[in-house]
């Protein structure tokens, strides 16, 4: 299970001086159609189904970020015990 530390993020958050948000991000298996891109090798949706697919993601379940590592990540630091 991925998990990770909201303290430790907040902690972090204010370290820095660039503009940063804390949200959802959504992990997926691959750079381009898991993402809602449309410029991969495999293209089976529209612009249409793409912009309904990242709406969805952010208003209705609060993502503001798609990328592919942060789920693995925060499973294995779970699992050993280490915040992140």
């Amino acid at each position: 299970r991925a998990k990770f530390d909201t303290e430790l993020c907040q902690s972090l958050l204010a370290l820095g001086n660039e503009k940063v948000v804390l949200g959802k991000t959504m992990s997926c298996d691959d750079f381009y159609e898991g993402q809602g891109r449309l410029d991969g090798a495999i293209c089976d949706y529209t612009l249409e189904d793409k912009m309904k697919f990242l709406n969805k993601a952010h208003f209705e379940a609060g993502v503001l970020n798609i990328e592919m590592e942060s789920l693995q990540f925060g499973a294995f630091t779970n699992h050993i015990g280490v915040k992140a």
